[in-house]
């Protein structure tokens, strides 16, 4: 038994160490490579159409047993480059 009430749908259950969701084996979500790199492109893209955007402060990590990642992460846009993009505005 992993809940005391495990037919009782509570979201705020702590310790709650379901693997429904993340976690490894079996459960592990075989399209996390995939989005992985798909964020990592957009990413990327954004990048080199936006070389004007900058960092406005440090980034807010989350990290957990499974994941490490950013949580929120501020940035400015001056928008000197907006005069070269193929975007119409």
């Amino acid at each position: 038994d992993v809940f005391d009430d495990p037919f009782t749908f509570n979201i705020l259950r702590d310790p709650n160490p379901h693997v429904g969701f993340g976690g490894t084996g079996a459960h592990y979500c075989i399209g996390a490579n995939l989005a992985r790199m798909t964020i990592d492109l957009m990413f990327n893209a954004i990048a080199d159409h936006m070389p004007d955007l900058a960092s406005a402060g440090k980034p807010e990590r989350l990290r957990s047993g499974w994941l490490n990642g950013i949580k929120h992460w501020q940035v400015e846009y001056h928008g000197a480059s907006a005069m070269n993009c193929p975007v119409a505005h």
